[in-house]
Formats: C-alpha cells, sequence, structure tokens
C-alpha cells in the first residue's frame, strides 16, 4: 500500500513540473511552424500530450526498480558453541520488515499526502464521470439519426468529394438528424456522418461540400477514434492546466488540417470560407457535446482563426521547410526525454513503530 502511494505521488508532483515543461517546449515548436502545414503542428501537439503522461510514467517507473532492487536489512547471526543448538539470533528483539525510503527523497507527511490523493482521485472521477456522461449523449444522439434515402444531387455531392480527397469514391454512411446544430463525426470502426435536417433543407451545393467534405477528411484521418484516445489519455493528467492546453491545441489543429485539405482538393478557400463561417455560426449549443465525442466542423472555437488561415497561403521552399521540422522535433524530443533524469522522488515521512520481543526470549528472561 505504501509503495502504491509513493508511485502515484511521484508521479503526480512531478508531473506537474513536466507538462507544463512539455507545453512550453511544444509551443515554441508549434511556432516555429507557424509557416508550415497545419498538420505538422497538429503531430506536434500529439507528440505532447503522450509525452505528457509518458514522462511522469517512466519517471514513476524507475522509482519502481529502485524500490525492487533496495536491499532489505536481516538480523545477523552468531554461533552459540553448542553443536545441538547450533546458531541463535544474536539479538533479544525480532525487527520488522524494513520499508525502502530512499535518502534523496523528499518526504511528504501523511495527511498531506492523502489529502493530495484525495484531490487527485476527486479530479479524475470527475472527468471519467463527464467522459462516460459524453458517451452515453453520443449513444442517443446515433439513435436519433434518420439514414438518407438515396438521392441523385445527395450521391453525386458525396462521391465528388470522397473521389477528391481519397483519390476513389468510398461508400460513408450520412445520416441526418434534428438534433445537432452542425455536422458532427460519430462511430469508432464504421464512421458516420450526421448532418442537421434544416442544412439538407437548404439544397445549397457550397454548403453541402463543404459539411460533407469536411466531415469526409475526418473519416479520413480516423479522427474519432483518435480523439478518444486522446481523451483517455488526457484523463489522468486533467488535473494540469497546461495538459488542457495540449487537448485544445490538438482539437484547434486538428481542424486547421482538415480545413486546409478541403481548400486544396474540394472548393476554393474563399467559398469554403464563407461556408465555413455560416456552417460554425451554430456551433455553441453542441460544444460541450463535440468536445469529448464527437468530431465535426465546429469542435474548435477559433473560426477566425480558421478564416484567416484558409485566406493567407505562406510557402516555404523545400529544404527550409525540412530544416524547420528537423528542428521543431529536436527542440522539443530532446529536452522531454532529459528531464526524465532529474525527476524528484516522493516518500511519506516513516511512522515509529515498537520492536517485537521474541517470545522465547521473553519468557527466558522471566524465570
Amino acid at each position: 500500500m505504501k509503495i502504491s502511494s509513493q508511485l502515484l505521488l511521484t508521479f503526480l508532483l512531478n508531473a506537474c513540473w513536466q507538462i507544463a515543461l512539455v507545453a512550453a517546449l511544444a509551443s515554441v515548436s508549434s511556432w516555429l511552424l507557424r509557416n508550415s502545414a497545419a498538420r505538422y503542428r497538429h503531430w506536434v501537439w500529439v507528440a505532447a500530450l503522450f509525452l505528457s503522461l509518458g514522462i511522469p510514467l517512466a519517471t514513476s517507473s524507475q522509482f519502481l526498480i529502485s524500490v525492487t532492487n533496495s536491499p532489505v536489512t536481516i538480523p545477523q547471526a552468531r554461533f552459540d558453541g553448542d553443536a545441538n543448538r547450533g546458531f541463535a539470533i544474536s539479538d533479544s528483539r525480532f525487527v520488522e520488515p524494513v520499508e525502502f525510503e530512499s535518502n534523496d527523497a523528499y518526504l511528504l507527511t501523511r495527511p498531506l499526502a492523502i489529502g493530495l490523493l484525495a484531490l487527485y482521485f476527486a479530479v479524475l472521477s470527475f472527468g471519467l464521470f463527464r467522459l462516460l456522461h459524453a458517451w452515453i449523449t453520443t449513444k442517443r444522439l446515433r439513435r436519433t439519426t434518420v439514414a438518407l434515402e438515396a438521392d441523385d444531387w445527395m450521391s453525386q455531392v458525396v462521391q465528388r468529394c470522397s473521389t477528391a480527397i481519397t483519390g476513389a469514391a468510398q461508400p460513408v454512411q450520412v445520416c441526418s438528424s434534428s438534433n445537432v446544430p452542425v455536422p458532427v463525426t460519430i462511430g469508432v470502426f464504421k464512421p458516420v456522418i450526421v448532418l442537421p435536417a434544416d442544412l439538407l433543407n437548404e439544397r445549397n451545393d457550397e454548403l453541402l461540400m463543404s459539411a460533407i467534405g469536411h466531415e469526409l477528411v475526418h473519416v479520413r484521418r480516423r479522427d474519432y477514434a483518435l480523439n478518444l484516445v486522446y481523451e483517455l489519455l488526457y484523463l489522468p493528467l486533467s488535473f494540469h492546466p497546461a495538459a488542457a492546453l495540449i487537448r485544445r491545441r490538438i482539437r484547434q489543429t486538428r481542424e486547421l488540417s482538415c480545413d486546409e485539405l478541403v481548400a486544396e482538393r474540394i472548393l476554393n478557400a474563399e467559398t469554403y470560407a464563407r461556408s465555413l463561417v455560416k456552417l460554425a455560426s451554430s456551433a455553441p449549443t453542441l460544444r460541450r457535446l463535440s468536445v469529448t465525442t464527437t468530431v465535426g466542423i465546429a469542435d474548435a472555437d477559433i473560426l477566425e482563426a480558421r478564416i484567416m488561415s484558409l485566406l493567407r497561403k505562406p510557402k516555404l521552399d523545400t529544404r527550409r521547410k525540412r530544416l524547420m521540422l528537423i528542428g521543431a522535433s529536436l527542440l522539443l524530443l530532446v529536452p522531454c526525454l532529459a528531464v526524465a533524469s532529474f525527476a524528484m522522488k516522493f516518500d511519506l515521512v516513516p511512522q515509529e513503530s515498537g520492536l517485537v520481543q521474541d517470545p522465547a526470549v521473553d519468557e527466558k528472561q522471566r524465570k
């Protein structure tokens, strides 16, 4: 029980400064790639999320290895001189098993440790509750969807967008629902595109191509399944504001990446930007749901930044782009991998425990 508390405290308290460092380095790396494609910045933030969890876990594993390999003191024996009696314990008291206590560990009082662990489990339970609630809400949303009937207009739009994005017309299920104000994608193994009923009633080619094209990019990238993975990775880190920043940047760069691909292969940037403004303007009612369980055209609350990114088209030569990618990658990975050696160890203040008298010796002394 004590070792598990030590491991969790080591993970928790080291994560406080390690996650902040990872987020800072990821911010600098993302800034260096500001003129590159958004997918590169997306990879940076995804790597930052994995490092934010992996580095504290590596620190805790090092602590566990040191605990496992630590020597345990045993009572010394002496020869009594009598061949019949053989060896005897040199001390009249038995020593209780020695618990590991590192000399370089920071000691925490038990009330403080219990308070920190209780607060962490409270935050963890709240985050798990929200994730499960959002998952149930998404399942309910899926049951309210209605499969669209075969329509030449809809089929042509879907086929055109699918061919432009994947190079071939791939079948994808498109449904409608009156419970969503913006297009979303749900489903891990068989993704389904859910369109608002009002959008279909408008019969606007540009809006429909923008919506279906954007969601098809999510389907191609498997963003729904990856989003669930990111949410599960974020769950044990949800106590940290820097982890929330990393999670938010992942969502934002994911939408920017989809926007770039749609503007490159389906619609020109100006037309798609106009459609994006109209589609995303009705997003606030779905924002809480889309944060955790769905991926859609209005996930990131950065509409202005998305429009500016579409209209601004900076171009870098291949050699400079490659150098920037290498530099940003090294800036993020090298310091993050080096901080594990500077991790701190935390332990509980040892409690005083009495020694147990040897019953045989105690009886002999009474005689």
